[in-house]
């Protein structure tokens, strides 16, 4: 996931499709999204850049530091201030939906059964699976292309319930998403087998006000939403990636021996959410963040060390 000073936010999902695996170097689903964001003025602009990426060189490779030879494809959602697509792929073959009303998610499935993009080669892709329609129009792109994912009864579809509730009085606020990203229903928040890597909410303004939140740490439940300022090149230092990543597995350190000790738990998860109360106040108060987020890493790895040392 990833946001740029254009205002473009990326964040995919793992999907499992019947198209074979690139058997030569391919890209994973997080360098298709770096790149893009590199070079995308819009979410449209994201959407042909990283479809010509994938046609140009494909997907695939080892898709986890510790999990050898775990491969998947990608779903994406692509979003701008006015636009926002979802794109979901089957190797290098490609479709993408206009998102153009109310709360839209991705999960571990392919979603997308009527399409209003695609890649030239989508007919001829669906022919060699078996679909035998007489024209595109009638592709359900998620039909053809999709093996195994999770259950569409569980996650995807938690995720669109708790979606709908919070947009109901048609608006939805920062933390009701930060809420949505932290529940358990479904596995949203998912720890166990598998773990929630990281989490990213943005709030996107026709003004450029924008807001981006990461947590830079696994189960959101228990991580800090900390503000970040994507027009200063501070933020991009490399003493924050360092911070980045110990703090990543300080996280993952402490979590590990408290999963069991609830009482602990809950008071960590306590001061976690006092602190992310002060920087959004203090974020919302001067109308962009001027916390570093080298400061706020800082700090957070400072509390985890005092309640877990």
């Amino acid at each position: 996931m990833g946001c740029n000073s254009a205002g473009v936010v990326i964040g995919n999902e793992a999907v499992y499709t019947k198209v074979p695996y690139e058997a030569e170097p391919a890209l994973l689903g997080m360098d298709l999204i770096r790149l893009t964001l590199e070079k995308a003025a819009s979410a449209k602009d994201a959407l042909r850049i990283l479809t010509e990426f994938l046609e140009k060189y494909g997907q695939g490779g080892d898709c986890s530091a510790d999990r050898d030879g775990w491969q998947y494809h990608n779903s994406f959602i692509l979003a701008d201030s006015t636009e926002a697509f979802v794109l979901e792929t089957a190797g290098r073959t490609w479709v993408a939906e206009v998102v153009t009303r109310g709360p839209r998610s991705i999960s571990n499935n392919l979603s997308i059964h009527k399409h209003d993009f695609s890649s030239r080669d989508l007919v001829e892709k669906a022919r060699a699976l078996g679909w035998k329609g007489d024209s595109e129009d009638d592709l359900d792109f998620a039909a053809v292309f999709a093996a195994g994912g999770c259950d569409p009864d569980q996650r995807e579809l938690c995720g669109r319930s708790l979606l709908a509730n919070a947009t109901s009085n048609g608006s939805m606020q920062v933390e009701d998403m930060v809420e949505i990203l932290r529940s358990h229903k479904g596995s949203i928040c998912m720890h166990g087998g598998f773990s929630s890597t990281s989490s990213q909410v943005s709030l996107l303004t026709r003004a450029g006000n924008d807001v981006h939140l990461f947590t830079g740490s696994s189960w959101p439940c228990s991580s800090i939403f900390k503000p970040i300022d994507v027009s200063s090149a501070t933020e991009y230092s490399s003493d924050a990636f360092e911070l980045s990543t110990e703090l990543w597995n300080a996280q993952r350190r402490m979590l590990s021996g408290l999963y069991r000790d609830s009482a602990q738990l809950d008071a960590i998860r306590d001061a976690q959410r006092l602190t992310e109360k002060d920087w959004l106040d203090y974020f919302r108060e001067h109308k962009k963040s001027k916390i570093p987020f080298k400061n706020a890493l800082e700090e957070e790895l400072a509390l985890y060390r005092k309640l877990a040392p």
